[in-house]
């Protein structure tokens, strides 16, 4: 039979390698039901639109400086690989004309 103390030494383990802004696994949940209690009394039936929003307002979003920083990054490697293929590109474009020339 599992004490109470187990679980939280558990969640504290995973909860190492993960950001510092992310919420527990059990308070997101307690979240979540409060919500669709809340959110039941006011509207019984839903449509997928509105299930969808739902669902979207339960997801823990990053913060925006974490997300400019990503989107930054992404741009750097995108324009870095663009780079290194055009510059490949270009040199064997150079080594094909120069290897036809010859013959």
């Amino acid at each position: 039979m599992r004490t109470r103390a187990e679980p939280q030494k558990d969640n504290q383990s995973s909860r190492a390698s993960v950001d510092d802004e992310v919420l527990p696994t059990d308070e997101i949940a307690r979240l979540a039901a409060l919500r669709r209690q809340q959110q039941a009394s006011v509207a019984q039936d839903s449509n997928i639109v509105q299930g969808a929003l739902e669902e979207a307002q339960l997801i823990t979003w990053p913060r925006p400086q974490k997300a400019a920083l990503d989107t930054v990054l992404v741009l750097f490697i995108v324009a870095g690989s663009g780079a290194l293929l055009f510059g490949m590109n270009v040199l064997l474009a150079e080594l094909s004309e120069w290897w036809y020339h010859l013959a």
